[in-house]
Parts: structure tokens; C-alpha cells; sequence
């Protein structure tokens, strides 16, 4: 088995949460480039072309052989949605995000088959994109 981060959303994402998410994902992902070297596309193979965050979906993959699978968000509600990273860098991008949808979004949740420590890098990140100070309250490692 691999190492896989999972959500759950039990409602539609409001306009105003998206908007919030989206932001930081940009953020996120500006952050994830300048300052740790780790550029994303829309797909592994597909380097010229820029992640997708829109108003309805968040999508993007490593880069070549640092991708993995396609990380996949959208604001429609879902009882199970999941990305296999792998551990691979782009894998703290994906920890941010979840962790700025679990923030923003009243009824999102996640959890990942890694722990605290796998996940020192998305905190790290997520904290210097957002000035935050995040402290492991919505996530749990999986059983």
C-alpha cells in the first residue's frame, strides 16, 4: 500500500470557503516554488501547463518523475475522495491545502496513513504561506 492522504466533505463548499481555499492554495503553491523548489503542473507529464484552481476545482500533480497521483479537489460534497503522494515533494503541497480546507470549510475532514512527522513539511509550508500557526487539531493518522 502506499502513502495516501483522505477527505471527506459532507456538503457543497460555499462560495466564500472557496474563496478562501483557492487563495491559499495559490499561496501555497507560489510558497512551495520559492522558497522549498518544488513546482507543480496539472499533470506529471505535462510541465507547461499550470495547476488548475477555479472556481469549481483544484487540481495538480508533481512534476515528471516527482509526480505521483493527481491531487483532485472539487467543491461538490463526497463521502471519499484520496491522493496517493507517495511521499514525494510535491506531498506537502497536498498537506497544506487539506489543512486550509479542514480550517475554512465547516464539515471537510482528512486523514492520511502518515503522521505528525510526514507531515512536518505540508505544516511548515502551510504556515509560511498563510502565517499561521497550525497545530495538528484536524487531522489524524489512519488506524
Amino acid at each position: 500500500m502506499g502513502y495516501t492522504h483522505y477527505w471527506t466533505k459532507e456538503r457543497d463548499i460555499t462560495d466564500p470557503e472557496w474563496e478562501q481555499i483557492t487563495e491559499i492554495a495559490r499561496k501555497v503553491i507560489k510558497t512551495a516554488r520559492s522558497k522549498y523548489l518544488i513546482s507543480v503542473a496539472w499533470e506529471s507529464d505535462e510541465i507547461g501547463r499550470p495547476p488548475q484552481i477555479d472556481s469549481e476545482v483544484i487540481r495538480f500533480n508533481g512534476i515528471d518523475e516527482d509526480g505521483h497521483e493527481t491531487f483532485y479537489l472539487s467543491r461538490k460534497a463526497s463521502e471519499f475522495d484520496f491522493c496517493k503522494t507517495a511521499r514525494k515533494d510535491y506531498d506537502m503541497i497536498v498537506v497544506a491545502i487539506l489543512q486550509a480546507c479542514a480550517v475554512y470549510c465547516t464539515g471537510f475532514s482528512w486523514r492520511s496513513d502518515g503522521d505528525r512527522e510526514d507531515h512536518a513539511d505540508g505544516v511548515a509550508l502551510y504556515n509560511t504561506a498563510t502565517g499561521a500557526n497550525w497545530d495538528y487539531s484536524n487531522v489524524s493518522s489512519r488506524d
